[in-house]
């Protein structure tokens, strides 16, 4: 449930539910809600199906390479890591390097120009630092032909202090705003 995992971050960490998990679960239930709502309309079963909702998961996706101009990961590598790597959960449960080397080959794959992962930072704010499994992913991603570079984005919940966006463009490729 949703406010005991916000509870159990506040007691591990107030930062990373906001340092307040009732306030916290109110905005996941909202983002939740509204998500459903769209589903019910758009979705395979939907009243107005048009196609945006397709059932996948990493590492394989079933769209052809460089199907989108930008891709987008957030909150789920890293973040899903084990908590000694930086993570948010045991190492029984956690995405390990192997799956975050396969995961991010396949995001480039059907990156056209760019892709961007957020957050790469450890999920501690006491001890602001890149994750433990980004020089990896990023010499991962510098093999496959991509140029990377980490910056600091505009939403960073106030968890840390350092740059939070790994961004991997193809040689050519202007930013994708």
């Amino acid at each position: 449930d949703r406010l005991e995992t916000a509870a159990a971050l506040a007691a591990r960490d107030p930062a990373l539910a906001g340092g307040d998990p009732e306030a916290w679960h109110r905005e996941k239930a909202r983002s939740l809600e509204a998500f459903l709502e769209d589903f019910a309309a758009h979705g395979p079963r939907g009243t107005s199906p048009d196609g945006r909702y397709v059932a996948a998961s990493l590492p394989e996706l079933p769209f052809d390479d460089r199907s989108f101009d930008l891709v987008l990961s957030a909150h789920l590598l890293f973040s899903y890591a084990d908590v000694a790597a930086g993570g948010l959960v045991d190492a029984a449960h956690a995405l390990d390097l192997e799956f975050h080397l396969a995961a991010v080959e396949e995001l480039a794959r059907v990156a056209g120009q760019e892709l961007r992962l957020y957050p790469v930072y450890a999920c501690d704010s006491t001890s602001p630092r890149p994750h433990a499994l980004l020089e990896p992913v990023r010499d991962r991603l510098q093999d496959l032909g991509l140029t990377t570079e980490l910056v600091r984005s505009e939403y960073d919940q106030g968890v840390a202090d350092v740059p939070d966006t790994l961004i991997a463009r193809r040689a050519g490729s202007s930013a994708v705003v």
